[in-house]
């Protein structure tokens, strides 16, 4: 019964958040497009929110929208997942507390070089969100999404074969003797189950995550890696004692594939809540725009002012701190003084 939204879209800025789950999703500095906003040739913008420090399971951020009517509206997210290739990044969307459908429990965004307007919908269209008139509180949540029951059974067979890794190790010790058959296959018959089981395991476990991923990527190649040698240890139980070392950095890798895989990064320019057929503005520049950037910022990096970190006032009130160390201290420094002495003082 909603109306649709046909007025002129609203721009939230990623990096004028309101609230966060964690210190670190402060403000970022991206330069590497003349698309991004605010933007400068030369000075130092804080103009996005997230990347890396927004990658965790559970660490949100919040927005603070003004919509001048109540009804339908698209939103666009100008965003970027330039660091997990292969895998989407998984975000839970809430408008006022509340997750508007189910489809915005789980919102994927794909990897990408450059910067991208994620239109949020699917393949029958944008979805429409309804927004109150006057305020609303935008909270997206980073989630493991389909990932979650993917990693629940890596995180179980991981557990089961290091409990088989500790059985053979008290049969052949820590320095087992490469001529000597030890008939694990007689003496240890369930472990040998165990390698033929979990080699099933995470070969399934590789098909379902290149049908979530629609590709075959690094991502499944420690899970390839590890289902062929259970699947050979388990057919030929004699060379068991000779991989030991093998077998036991293949179960370390895949734990540590689980880690990285739960790692969720996303970055944000600007989110636009907009009518369905409003235009949006283009998510990166054109080729002559970037050239004039680039020349621009090398005729500026002649007459720009090094020596200073942030802002330069020009008044009696203002401080002058002189700083002995790096730049980047100096920057870590002066962000620390933005946040907590200038606004008391």
């Amino acid at each position: 019964g909603y109306e649709v939204y046909g007025g002129e879209s609203l721009y939230v800025q990623g990096e004028s958040a309101v609230l966060k789950s964690d210190p670190t999703l402060y403000p970022l500095n991206d330069r590497t497009s003349p698309a991004t906003v605010p933007y400068h040739r030369s000075k130092i913008r804080m103009n996005t929110i997230g990347g890396t420090n927004w990658q965790l399971p559970g660490q949100w951020i919040e927005w603070k929208v003004n919509a001048e009517k109540e009804g339908l509206y698209q939103i666009t997210i100008k965003g970027r997942q330039n660091i997990t290739r292969g895998l989407y990044s998984n975000r839970k969307l809430t408008i006022n507390g509340e997750v508007p459908f189910k489809e915005a429990e789980n919102i994927e965004f794909n990897f990408s070089s450059t910067w991208q307007n994620f239109e949020l919908g699917n393949e029958d269209g944008p979805f429409l969100f309804y927004l109150k008139e006057g305020e609303n509180t935008i909270r997206m949540e980073v989630v493991l999404g389909d990932l979650a029951e993917i990693l629940r059974t890596a995180e179980e067979s991981v557990y089961v074969l290091n409990s088989a890794f500790r059985k053979v190790l008290m049969i052949v010790g820590s320095a087992p003797d490469r001529y000597r058959d030890y008939q694990l296959h007689k003496k240890l018959p369930d472990v040998m189950a165990t390698l033929s089981q979990q080699s099933v395991v995470l070969k399934d476990l590789s098909e379902r995550l290149e049908e979530y991923t629609g590709q075959r990527g690094s991502h499944n190649a420690i899970l390839n890696r590890l289902s062929y040698q259970l699947e050979d240890m388990a057919r030929r139980p004699r060379t068991i004692q000779n991989r030991m070392t093998q077998f036991r950095d293949n179960v370390g890798a895949l734990g540590t594939w689980i880690n990285n895989t739960r790692y969720q990064p996303f970055e944000i320019d600007y989110i636009i809540f907009s009518a369905p057929d409003a235009e949006i503005p283009k998510a990166d520049a054109s080729f002559f725009r970037r050239m004039f950037h680039e020349i621009s910022a090398f005729i500026a990096s002649f007459t720009e002012d090094y020596s200073s970190v942030g802002n330069v006032y020009d008044t009696d009130e203002a401080i002058t701190v002189w700083i002995t160390t790096g730049r980047d201290q100096a920057q870590v420094l002066k962000r620390m003084i933005d946040d907590s002495f200038v606004p008391e003082t």
